[in-house]
């Protein structure tokens, strides 16, 4: 398996990817991991330097080291994803996020604009599986 660095932990394949659009002070996004759970988003971000500015992005997003060796279970990872979480970022064509929640942490690399954001609060719920699933 590859390493970012020698003895680090392994490079891997996104855990979930997300759409999200900031309106004003308000969110809304969409997560789709790659066991194909589905997760919508709502809730308040704080855009940087002006609060009337807006912003989208489109990304792919890891869940930190949840058990120290590689790939979040799928129940870890929907555990994380489902529920409270707060975070920031700042996309400028590209560009990052990090979340946090009791579950977990995260962080997130794509491609977007509309500058800085803080969230302070940011609720998503589990919508199904698109191959039928359950989780």
């Amino acid at each position: 398996m590859l390493s970012a660095l020698p003895g680090g932990p392994p490079l891997r394949l996104p855990d979930y990817a997300t759409f999200q659009f900031d309106a004003y002070v308000f969110s809304i996004s969409a997560t789709y991991t790659a066991s194909g759970d589905i997760f919508l988003g709502k809730g308040i971000s704080r855009p940087y330097p002006n609060p009337l500015s807006g912003g989208v992005s489109i990304s792919a997003g890891w869940m930190l080291n949840p058990c120290g060796n590689g790939h979040p279970t799928r129940k870890q990872l929907n555990n994380f994803l489902d529920g409270y979480s707060g975070g920031g970022g700042g996309y400028f064509g590209a560009g990052g996020s990090f979340s946090i929640n009791p579950s977990g942490q995260g962080f997130n690399l794509g491609v977007g604009a509309g500058g800085l954001s803080v969230s302070p609060g940011l609720v998503n719920s589990y919508q199904g599986n698109v191959f039928g699933d359950n989780p």
